[in-house]
């Protein structure tokens, strides 16, 4: 076999057959289809004052979540991205549902929605105010990804600003599940 034919055979493996150009994906996108992306969330009306939470916990195994959160909101809210909550109590459990659904596969994770918190001594790793002057909403998210530490709880809090109104909110979480090579 020659140099010219293994790289043909390459190309041939890796490009359109109309085009024979090489065909590239982002690795966000090629996670999923590996079956390895994870989307999870809710929705909630928060009443004025009130807030939404959602607590993530990663599990203590080398598989890594590679996290990005976006939050969208009617009127305007504050969002903060909490590590290492003292407490995470009670909740309603998600399940998160594999962004390839010809995978059965369950996320490592572990998802409750509105849980009782304690974010004594957490580290703030993210926050950001959505909306403009307490009338209108906005939408929110990460311009990057977070590598999640393993067998750590994060908390993202939603707290409404608006005065008198209640406050229509989606959180969405997607992250996919990674285990180092090296």
């Amino acid at each position: 076999m020659t140099i010219a034919s293994t790289i043909t055979d390459f190309l041939n493996k890796v490009s359109d057959p109309a085009t024979e150009s090489i065909e590239v994906v982002e690795y966000e996108h090629h996670e999923i289809h590996a079956g390895s992306f994870y989307r999870a969330g809710f929705q909630k009306d928060i009443p004025n004052g009130g807030t939404a939470i959602v607590a993530i916990t990663t599990p203590d195994t080398t598989k890594w979540l590679h996290f990005r959160p976006a939050v969208d909101v009617e009127l305007e809210a504050a969002i903060m991205l909490y590590e290492n909550p003292t407490s995470v109590t009670g909740g309603t459990s998600v399940t998160p549902r594999n962004a390839n659904r010809n995978f059965a596969d369950e996320s490592v994770a572990t998802i409750v929605t509105d849980p009782t918190i304690d974010t004594t001594g957490a580290v703030i790793i993210g926050n950001q105010v959505l909306g403009s002057g307490k009338s209108s909403g906005g939408t929110g998210g990460s311009a990057f990804e977070w590598v999640l530490k393993q067998n750590t709880t994060y908390v993202m809090v939603v707290t409404n600003q608006a005065t008198g109104a209640a406050n229509e909110t989606n959180i969405r979480l997607s992250w996919y599940e990674h285990t180092n090579k090296n």
